[in-house]
């Protein structure tokens, strides 16, 4: 099934950086979208309704005044965003776009309903705690070719005073491949109109008509869109690159990731895909029916990379919009216009060979000057579709034991820390592969302490909540648990005084970052760190509510580019030094017998 491969693209290592904290975030975002001439993106929970919120999204105004051709696309979860004034209206600075909500304009904000959230639901609870059932949580911004992923969203905390993580992509296939993700998605979506009232204009069916049904056609819409990105992917996975002298040459052989596996199963199924197709419907098995000549997804990435005769099986309600886009790049003659056939369409498989340390080290190959690389491994998670449509499951858990087995450590951070069973299970593995081979810990775990917890802050009955999450720290505890003894350099906590802590990620490098390493100097920090090699980011905590019940969206990065492993490094030294080391007898002593109860209540939502 499509779901059980991932989406990878080589970039030029030279496009990827990673921004330095909030302040930078927010900049970038304003500079962004101000001179923005072709798009600009928006993909989050929420945008808040604070001043820096009103400046940002009066930046993307001024852009849109300025440029009435520029394509404007907008993203949030409804439960979060719908809130409504006296008047009836939506209140949001979303609102700003008012004069530009109309097909003439090109300007979309959609607000992504989660069908777990059916109507009675709906009704009877209101918005903070309908969030519980699951959001639209992957974090996408994007101002012509330039992409940032990141956990944040568009509100004053994230641009002042919460640390999250920001990597830059200034790649216009990748850009092009984030802003398909989004037109999809917003296909499914409630529409904001001019009149700021919020309308179904989908071709699917209203969740909160028929939750089933929807959750059904979204996994069909999302299996047609991730075929045709992988088949983009794959036509453009030799194309020129830049190496760190800008020589331009095709991807080294050793280092290309998605190599072509001719099964005859693929190419019978893929027969069957275009069949359905070219009869303008796409069916299942179960006699669910949608039409597909009428989505706002369109073929906006085929448009741009394949020719017209393959894309069509796209959704294509917005083609015109879209097929301009590719025009306004003037004098740009782009490296992605490839020519594509349905014969071609038989020698295309879904195999995707991952990268383990035992048969491309990031350390010790390709350390010359023509051979540094950057391959993104690109994960779709919707565990509400039917059948949940969840990208990455098996491979982020064997690519993370594939790195222990050949010696090397990892750091994950998670602002949430909740995990789920299998996660845990992985870290005993990892654990046990480090004791076998005698490297003491190759594990180690950050998350905010409760009061670097945004749920701290927002009164005694969420308090209880930040508290929570020491109670699932004290599972984890037990589970790693070796023999009598607790761990003790394993869990740490991030606090810095005002400060919230919102952080995730994993980082892969060859040794553990060592215990004295959190009060040093970025210099001493480096002296005694090793660049990490590769590294996980994206909108997801890797805990239970994550696994049953966001959209999230999950990138792994892997790279030998001296200059990106610095980047990460430099992301790991910002986070460590305000951490510390957090024994399992002070983690126990916060907790209440109460917390125990909504522990074991709230496990799976929170």
């Amino acid at each position: 099934m499509v779901e059980a491969t991932v989406l990878e693209c080589s970039v030029d290592p030279n496009t990827v950086a990673f921004l330095d904290g909030p302040e930078e975030f927010y900049r970038k975002l304003c500079s962004g979208y101000s001179a923005a001439k072709v798009r600009a993106v928006l993909a989050c929970l929420y945008v808040g309704c604070g001043e820096l919120e009103n400046e940002l999204i009066r930046s993307i105004v001024k852009a849109k005044e300025r440029t009435d051709d520029l394509t404007v696309d907008v993203l949030v979860d409804k439960a979060r965003t719908s809130r409504v004034g006296r008047s009836g209206e939506i209140v949001s600075p979303l609102t700003m776009l008012k004069q530009y909500l109309d097909d003439r304009h090109k300007t979309t904000v959609a607000l992504f309903h989660n069908p777990l959230l059916g109507r009675l639901c709906s009704k009877m609870i209101k918005s903070p705690y309908c969030e519980a059932f699951g959001t639209m949580h992957i974090k996408i911004y994007i101002a012509d070719d330039e992409c940032i992923i990141t956990g944040a969203n568009a509100g004053r905390d994230y641009f002042v005073d919460r640390y999250d993580r920001y990597m830059l992509v200034k790649d216009p296939l990748f850009a092009d491949l984030m802003h398909t993700f989004v037109k999809t998605f917003q296909s499914a979506s409630f529409r904001l109109t001019h009149k700021l009232t919020l309308e179904w204009q989908s071709d699917m069916v209203n969740p909160l008509e028929d939750n089933m049904l929807f959750r059904k056609q979204l996994y069909i819409r999302t299996e047609q869109m991730v075929r045709m990105c992988e088949e983009v992917l794959r036509k453009n996975r030799n194309r020129p690159y830049c190496s760190k002298n800008n020589a331009q040459d095709e991807v080294p052989a050793k280092f290309r990731a998605i190599t072509p596996k001719a099964k005859a199963n693929e190419v019978k199924r893929t027969h069957t895909v275009v069949n359905g197709i070219n009869n303008g419907t796409h069916e299942r098995g179960d006699g669910v029916e949608i039409a597909l000549d009428e989505s706002d997804s369109d073929g906006f990435l085929a448009k741009r990379h394949v020719r017209q005769n393959v894309s069509s099986y796209r959704l294509r309600s917005h083609a015109e919009e879209l097929e301009n886009l590719k025009h306004k790049r003037k004098g740009e003659q782009s490296v992605y216009d490839v020519d594509t056939t349905i014969e071609d369409k038989e020698e295309m498989t879904n195999g995707i060979t991952c990268h383990t340390p035992s048969s491309m080290d990031p350390i010790e190959i390709g350390e010359s000057d023509t051979e540094h690389y950057c391959f993104i491994k690109i994960c779709l998670h919707l565990p509400f579709t039917e059948p949940p449509f969840m990208q990455g499951v098996n491979m982020l858990e064997e690519w993370l034991l594939g790195y222990a087995r050949a010696g090397y450590s990892a750091v994950v951070a998670t602002a949430y820390l909740n995990f789920t069973d299998r996660y845990v299970e992985m870290f005993k593995e990892i654990l046990d592969i480090g004791k076998a081979n005698g490297k003491h810990h190759p594990l180690q775990v950050v998350t905010s302490s409760p009061y670097a917890n945004s749920f701290y802050r927002d009164g005694t009955l969420k308090r209880n909540i930040a508290l929570f999450y020491s109670t699932a720290a004290t599972w984890l505890f037990k589970a790693l648990k070796d023999g009598n003894k607790y761990p003790e350099d394993i869990y740490m906590e991030y606090n810095r005084p005002n400060h919230t802590f919102h952080a995730k990620g994993i980082w892969v490098l060859k040794d553990r970052v060592p215990v004295s390493a959190a009060h040093k100097s970025e210099k001493e920090f480096d002296s005694c760190v090793d660049l990490p090699c590769a590294t996980v980011i994206g909108s997801s905590n890797y805990g239970k509510r994550s696994y049953d019940r966001d959209m999230e969206i999950t990138l792994l990065v892997e790279t030998n580019s001296p200059e990106i492993r610095r980047f990460m490094r430099r992301e790991l030294y910002n986070m460590i030094k305000h951490s510390e080391y957090v024994p399992f007898d002070v983690v126990g002593s916060r907790i209440g017998p109460h917390q125990h109860v909504i522990g074991h209540v709230m496990n799976s939502f929170l």
